[in-house]
């Protein structure tokens, strides 16, 4: 499931990637931090969840 502040990280990201398309160096590294913001913004939201799943349960 993908939330808002990732969605607006890759909408940017595509646009950027729109403008440099044919420049596969400047394309690689911000499809690699697109990557690292998705990943490190699910990983900080499965964090609380699973805090939040000591004191209650989720289903």
């Amino acid at each position: 499931m993908v939330h808002e502040p990732c969605l607006s990280v890759l909408r940017f990201g595509l646009q950027r990637l729109g403008n440099f398309y044919g420049v596969w160096t400047s394309s690689f590294s911000e499809l690699m931090l697109i990557h690292i913001v998705c990943f490190t913004d699910l990983f900080q939201v499965r964090t609380i969840n699973t805090r939040g799943w000591k004191h209650q349960p989720v289903w």
